[in-house]
């Protein structure tokens, strides 16, 4: 199997099932990334749509792709499990082609990072001091999980905002890990 990047490439209209046989529609590529890719998906049998994020084992070498994969499962694994306003809801985990996905909820909205690069400079203090509460009380509850849940790559790329309700979501749970009692120290240097 050739070592080569290939996330990001299927075409608008390709059709993938997932692990309970449910039919899901490639609509359009979202966003693309070091790590795979994310699209934007159709559910034919209940007219729903969804994010799904693509994480190709020919990303890797041979010697790293098993711990990849592991990693991106645990990163499923991890948001199946946990049910909160601020997180997105996860749907399914399948894989098809030496690829793995994860389906999604589709957040309607821009990212923090994205809102910041618009307007150009600080944003209305109204709207930051909601996010940061929004914020701290996702944290918290991922901090109360037993064991606790670190997540550990905070930026404004990982914040997303919907549109219509101003809710935030927090994205991106590749290097979350769940906290580990006894250490001098918890972390590595992962993320941004």
């Amino acid at each position: 199997m050739a070592d080569k990047f290939t996330t990001g490439q299927m075409p608008p209209g390709q059709k993938l099932r997932g692990s309970d046989g449910a039919e899901y529609l490639i609509l359009r590529l979202i966003a693309r990334g070091g790590m795979g890719a994310v699209y934007e998906v159709g559910r034919p049998h209940d007219a729903t749509r969804w994010a799904m994020k693509e994480m190709s084992e020919t990303a890797f070498s041979r010697g790293d792709r098993a711990a990849t994969v592991a990693k991106f499962q645990q990163e499923a694994e991890l948001l199946r499990a946990l049910r909160h306003e601020n997180l997105p809801r996860v749907a399914d985990v399948f894989e098809f082609n030496h690829r793995h996905f994860l389906v999604m909820e589709l957040i309607e909205g821009r990212t923090l990072g994205e809102l910041l690069d618009d307007h150009g400079g600080p944003l209305p203090e109204k709207d930051v001091v909601d996010w940061g509460a929004q914020l701290c009380r996702v944290l918290a509850f991922l901090h109360s999980r037993n064991p606790p849940i670190i997540y550990r790559d905070l930026k404004p790329d990982n914040v997303m905002v919907e549109t219509a309700s101003g809710r935030v979501k927090l994205i991106d749970f590749g290097i979350a890990r769940r906290f580990k009692g006894g250490k001098r120290s918890d972390t590595f240097m992962l993320g941004t």
